[in-house]
């Protein structure tokens, strides 16, 4: 397992800050009561490098996380102003527009 390649700055597309925010998200998670000790442990061994986040990824307990992430996230959207939902959406262009490496 090439360390570069299963980095979190490499999952991320070698973006610095969004490997951060990974990392503080993968940090909250852990530190999550109510995350299952079996997730937490995995979510451990990627902090430490010893797996990759390609490899939680694909674990199905984080699967079925990201889908309620998302779930969660849907509803939020749908029920959302459209004003803030337009200004939501300038936000997160101008945010991806700003980090895009091919863009540097």
């Amino acid at each position: 397992m090439s360390e570069e390649r299963d980095s979190l700055v490499a999952f991320v597309g070698r973006d610095a800050e969004g490997a951060r925010s990974l990392r503080a998200a993968l940090e909250a998670l852990r530190g999550s009561p109510a995350v299952d000790p079996t997730l937490r442990a995995k979510v451990d061994d990627v902090l430490a490098g010893r797996s990759s986040m390609r490899e939680l990824a694909q674990e199905p307990v984080m699967r079925e996380l990201a889908e309620r992430g998302l779930d969660q996230l849907r509803r939020e959207l749908a029920e959302m102003p459209p004003e803030d939902r337009a200004d939501l959406t300038r936000r997160a262009a101008a945010h991806a527009a700003a980090t895009d490496p091919a863009q540097r």
